[in-house]
């Protein structure tokens, strides 16, 4: 198979090796419209690679005209052309729906697995359900986000709440807006009736009124909670991280301060080990020398004669021989 574009390049960006913003960038390009497909690949993934980014480019245009469809209803010709052109997306993501169900291997255990994207073809069928389809820019934040599992889900978090803001304004500004009882007159009011739904903050001073913008409502509810509770449990995980990490630098203080003792306790062990062999050389070379004079019986030195004293009488006096008269 041959090389495809800058493939050292795309080495280098990797994002688990920390690469700066324009080569997460660039890794990012590379990997969605230059993708490494195996050879021995499946019919399936050499599809999914290779319409991932065309699809992500789809969804981005498709959220594009349902804004121009929403907010600039004062010219019905670009109207007219904005929902044609959502039509002609919305049939590229059934294509490929379509193209990748039939050249599944296991079909039926394929559709049960991805039931939620035959829910995101179908339901858009609804006009307020349409902003679905935009769904599947969140994947394209897995290409920016680093090997760290947290920041993947802060990134995550974030991209999914700008565009549960924005979905759920647009939608309820395509439901409520024209209704006389409605108090969304303006985009602005959906976008701030959004904001304070997603956020749980419910102030009241807006409220939908119409059947459709209550069913919107709910499901804002539910995504504002999931989102603060993702939200909560970050934090919550970052806080004890911190607290793991200053426990981890006192551990490692405290290893640091024993291996420094055991380095100096093992130099003093050689110390110990070197003078314990030098005395046992000195030991052996003795015993040496002790057998290599054993053969030779020991030269010893002679000893003097002892002086013998005069002997007294019974008077303490020494005797005279008669000689000596």
């Amino acid at each position: 198979m041959p090389a495809t574009p800058d493939e050292s390049t795309r080495t280098t960006a990797d994002p688990d090796q920390g690469a700066s913003f324009p080569a997460r960038l660039k890794y990012a390009y590379l990997t969605l419209f230059h993708p490494e497909i195996p050879e021995d690949a499946p019919a399936q993934q050499r599809w999914e690679a290779r319409v991932e980014g065309p699809m992500i480019i789809v969804s981005i245009i498709f959220l594009i005209l349902f804004i121009w469809a929403s907010i600039g209803r004062a010219d019905a010709r670009w109207t007219r052309i904005a929902e044609y052109g959502m039509w002609l997306t919305w049939w590229a993501f059934i294509v490929d729906y379509v193209t990748r169900l039939y050249l599944a291997e296991h079909r039926a255990r394929w559709f049960w697995r991805h039931f939620h994207e035959f829910l995101l073809v179908v339901l858009p069928w609804f006009r307020p359900l349409r902003l679905l389809r935009i769904l599947p820019v969140i994947f394209l934040v897995q290409r920016f986000s680093a090997s760290n599992k947290r920041v993947t889900v802060a990134a995550y978090t974030g991209v999914a709440s700008v565009l549960l803001i924005l979905i759920s304004a647009l939608s309820i500004y395509d439901v409520e807006h024209g209704n006389p009882d409605s108090q969304i007159a303006t985009f602005f009011d959906a976008v701030w009736w959004s904001i304070v739904t997603v956020t749980t903050v419910g102030y009241g001073d807006i409220t939908p009124v119409t059947t459709g913008g209550r069913y919107i409502g709910i499901a804002v509810m539910l995504g504002g909670i999931a989102v603060a509770g993702v939200v909560t449990a970050t934090f919550a995980s970052w806080l004890v991280q911190q607290v793991e990490d200053e426990d981890t630098a006192a551990l490692q203080d405290q290893q640091q301060a024993v291996n420094r003792e055991i380095k100096g306790m093992r130099r003093e062990v050689d110390q110990l080990r070197g003078q314990i062999s030098r005395m046992t050389e000195q030991q052996e070379l003795l015993l040496r020398q002790l057998s290599a004079a054993g053969d030779q019986p020991p030269a010893v030195p002679p000893v003097p004669p002892k002086k013998e004293r005069p002997s007294r009488g019974k008077q303490g006096w020494p005797h005279r021989h008669k000689d000596s008269d």
